[in-house]
């Protein structure tokens, strides 16, 4: 293969759609410049930011609620072609007592009495009123299927539907085309069950799974499968998104994710994740889906309802604390030109293959996507090898992929997200499909198109 230039990377503001977006949380305990963070995000092509509302932050006198905080960080990413979606919570020590947090992290207003209930459904009417025209999506409470974001009470799936009600219905009564979403950190298949039939079809727009694992194809399509059955079978018409979810450029020790003795992981384990992440879900016909995190948490204590993480998993692009980029910088950047406009599955192509010198059961694994892009075919392809290992790029991968009803290849070029490059497949045979011989093949996915597809450089 010839290397004929790398791809262009565009700014947020020249993008018009994506499926891809940043974890801008944690602003409302501090525990990260977002000042630091405004030029680089615009500069990179991530189109939308989970933003947390931080109801302690706005309201920190009773009656008297100020969003200046909350305006200064919807309008820098506004300004810089960046679209916010809200995570709406959490409590409120001004209404709640004996929280176990400055910030009342994780206390569910439901439990505080009527005063605090009614504080903040007139927090959610104004949050509404105020962002009306500037922020659109509006999710309900984080991650309720967790003991630490659903305090004092233990997790109940028929609480956080009535949560949602309540709070849906006082933002659309402000801003009635207003888009209400729920998330869960786990998906349980009875916690999701139980809320799905304790809502009304219509109150929920979308849903957001949550994803944090060291394998990320492991039982992930079948998640995704099973929770949209589960709201289809109660009536719910709703689009699904990965809302929160990563991997970290550095654990701690002891980190809940267990990874392999004397591996700290690496920003290359990081960046292969998130290439896998994306294209995955991409794959599956996901709206969107959301990369924790903006930059590393480090400025403060990470507190959650009942423990406090005094210097977290690495989980930014950017560098805690110097914010330098990270590899998974220039990655997702590459993704949101990939991804940007409008990605569909294509169910119309036949992908054969061979992975030449490769036992049987490592060539069954590789995975293979077919994707259209504005209508225009991509073919996806990696090996899932443990990312861990940080196993070097192969060669002798064969493919023969047939495709009808769809604009043909006709001057294939491969791109490989990792590192921007871009190759002449000069030897390839075109028509209703693309044949080729000797690629290469890596730990992350590698993409065949049309060399009309993106711009090169």
């Amino acid at each position: 293969m010839k290397k004929i230039g790398s791809l262009k990377i565009l700014p947020s503001h020249k993008i018009k759609e994506s499926m891809v977006s940043i974890g801008f949380e944690c602003l409302d305990r501090k525990l990260f410049n977002p000042e630091r963070c405004y030029d680089p995000l615009g500069e990179s092509g991530v189109k939308y930011a989970r933003v947390q509302t931080g109801w302690a932050i706005c309201e920190k006198v009773k009656g008297e609620i100020n969003f200046e905080w909350l305006d200064d960080i919807v309008n820098n990413l506004l300004d810089r072609g960046i679209l916010p979606w809200f995570n709406v919570g959490f409590g409120n020590p001004a209404y709640m007592e004996n929280v176990p947090n400055k910030t009342a992290v994780g206390c569910v207003p439901l439990y505080y009495g009527e005063e605090t209930l009614e504080a903040w459904l007139r927090f959610a009417k104004e949050l509404a009123k105020h962002f009306r025209g500037r922020v659109t999506h509006y999710e309900i409470w984080n991650e309720s299927d967790g003991d630490q974001f659903w305090y004092p009470k233990k997790p109940d799936p028929a609480e956080y539907a009535k949560l949602i009600s309540i709070t849906g219905e006082a933002i659309r009564s402000e801003q009635p085309e207003a888009k209400i979403g729920a998330c869960t950190a786990c998906s349980r298949f009875d916690y999701v069950e139980r809320m799905a039939k304790s809502l009304r079809p219509g109150e929920l727009d979308f849903y957001c799974l949550h994803r944090y694992t060291v394998f990320p194809e492991l039982g992930w399509t079948e998640q995704v499968k099973e929770v949209k059955r589960i709201f289809e079978r109660n009536g719910h018409q709703l689009k699904l998104w990965m809302g929160e979810g990563g991997y970290p450029s550095w654990f701690p020790k002891g980190h809940w994710m267990y990874p392999r003795e004397n591996n700290n992981s690496s920003e290359r384990q990081q960046a292969v994740y998130q290439l896998r992440n994306y294209i995955l879900d991409a794959a599956l016909g996901l709206e969107r889906t959301s990369f924790f995190q903006m930059a590393d948490m480090w400025e403060y204590p990470y507190e959650k309802a009942t423990s406090t993480i005094n210097k977290p998993a690495a989980h930014g692009i950017l560098n805690g604390l110097v914010y330098t980029k990270k590899q998974s910088y220039y990655t997702i950047s590459r993704l949101a030109v990939l991804l940007s406009g409008k990605i569909e599955t294509l169910d119309t192509a036949y992908f054969a293959y061979n992975l030449v010198g490769a036992s049987r059961c490592e060539t069954v694994s590789v995975q293979r996507f077919s994707l259209l892009k504005d209508g225009k075919p991509l073919y996806v392809y990696y090996l899932p090898t443990d990312i861990q290992d940080e196993e070097a790029t192969r060669t002798g991968f064969c493919l023969d992929i047939f495709a009808h009803g769809v604009e043909p290849i006709k001057d294939p070029v491969l791109i490989d997200p990792y590192t921007g490059d871009v190759f002449a497949l000069d030897e390839a045979t075109v028509g209703i499909g693309v044949q080729a011989e000797g690629l290469p093949i890596a730990e992350y996915p590698l993409i065949i198109c049309d060399r009309s597809t993106y711009e090169i450089e």
